[in-house]
């Protein structure tokens, strides 16, 4: 996962037949959640990638509290 560019940040550039299948699905979850008022409206696939990376990071370094990492990102995707 990389930026595309600095122009279009909220893009994420996957490789492969997985990557586009992942983003795919997690577009739609995000929009489903954004239908049900569940999710911001400036929500992006690449958010949820953002969050996830942070949370491998945490856990595989032991740098944090994994879960209070959770609560934070799930409040921070909640509509306002």
């Amino acid at each position: 996962m990389r930026s595309a560019s600095a122009s279009s940040a909220s893009r994420t550039v996957l490789s492969g037949r997985a990557g586009g299948q992942l983003e795919s699905t997690v577009g739609a979850l995000i929009e489903q959640g954004r239908a049900a008022g569940s999710i911001r409206a400036d929500g992006t696939v690449a958010d949820v990638y953002m969050v996830v990376g942070c949370l491998s990071a945490v856990i595989r370094t032991e740098s944090g509290d994994w879960r209070r990492l959770i609560d934070l990102a799930l409040d921070g995707l909640r509509p306002r």
